[in-house]
């Protein structure tokens, strides 16, 4: 054998280290994407669907108020809930017992009920709705939801998807 020939064999060759690289940048790869979920977010076929979501939030205090205009975006967390599209406010109605053990209700002379609609994004499961494909929501679920600094907690009524 020549010596130009010894040196083509030995650079065709594989050694353990470079079986071992190769495992190593495949676990990488894999666990990528197990990390962020790529697998169902590049071939899952669910699509995400605007939605109408009714709500009610009760003894909201002015303050509190104030943060609920029209396309103000809310927060779940971290999640985005989504953008308010109507509101209504009313005084609020409290429940106390008197002395005999009855309920009784007032309209609160600061406290306000408010009842709106968010637009959101949901995907249609089983059992109800995933908010962004992730939280399940469906009427009676409550949620506290977050923006400009104010965080009230709201009781879902309805979801309805939007008419296109």
């Amino acid at each position: 054998m020549t010596d130009s020939n010894v040196k083509t064999a030995k650079g065709l060759r594989f050694s353990v280290i470079d079986f071992v690289i190769v495992l190593m940048i495949l676990a990488c790869f894999v666990g990528v994407v197990l990390r962020y979920d790529l697998v169902n977010k590049l071939f899952s076929k669910t699509v995400l669907t605007e939605a109408r979501i009714t709500f009610v939030a009760e003894a909201v205090t002015p303050e509190e108020r104030a943060v609920f205009t029209e396309s103000t975006v809310f927060y779940t967390d971290r999640d985005v809930f989504g953008a308010l599209s109507s509101l209504e406010a009313a005084p609020a109605i409290v429940y106390y017992e008197n002395s005999i053990g009855s309920l009784v209700h007032y309209e609160h002379a600061t406290l306000l009920d408010l009842n709106g609609v968010f637009r959101a994004q949901v995907v249609s499961s089983e059992n109800g709705y995933l908010l962004n494909g992730n939280t399940f929501i469906a009427p009676g679920s409550t949620f506290t939801v977050m923006a400009g600094g104010a965080s009230v907690r709201i009781t879902v009524l309805r979801v309805n998807l939007a008419e296109e």
